[in-house]
């Protein structure tokens, strides 16, 4: 596995959903909070499937992202203002642009943490906060649009 890449078929990420849903659905002994039984996983809404799919997904970037960090192969960058801690400031877009491959991503809410293709590169913190992972400060370009409030 290299850098950010992660490549995955969409039938792998359902399978990858459905095994964290099953795991819940074990530990809870496959009974909902109101008592009822819990359906299995084929049988689930759409966008309960979408869910756990994209809380699976989450779950493996973010360990991946953490392990190349400790690695020091990656740096984050928690410099910019945020919200959080810099209250005149509103983001208004959480974009960057890789200087390796062009791509132009963006986080779009909070923990929405995308790479670029090429994996050099990665953003997080949606209009929450600003958050990059790379390897050099200068592999990526600043493209995020914030305004004094």
């Amino acid at each position: 596995m290299e850098g950010y890449i992660i490549t995955m078929t969409r039938f792998e990420e359902i399978e990858l959903g459905e095994i964290a849903y099953n795991e819940y659905c074990d530990y809870v002994g496959w009974v909902s909070i109101n008592g009822d039984e819990l359906p299995k996983f084929h049988n689930q809404k759409e966008n309960i499937k979408n869910g756990w799919v994209k809380a699976a997904l989450g779950v493996m970037y973010e360990i991946e992202r953490k392990r190349k960090i400790e690695e020091n192969k990656w740096s984050v960058d928690l410099t910019q203002k945020t919200p959080d801690n810099f209250k005149s400031t509103k983001i208004i877009k959480n974009i960057i642009k890789c200087n390796f491959c062009n791509d132009v991503i963006e986080s779009k809410h909070r923990h929405d943490f995308v790479s670029c293709k090429c994996g050099r590169v990665s953003v997080d913190g949606g209009k929450d906060y600003f958050k990059r992972s790379f390897k050099e400060p200068t592999d990526y370009e600043e493209m995020s649009i914030s305004e004094d409030i």
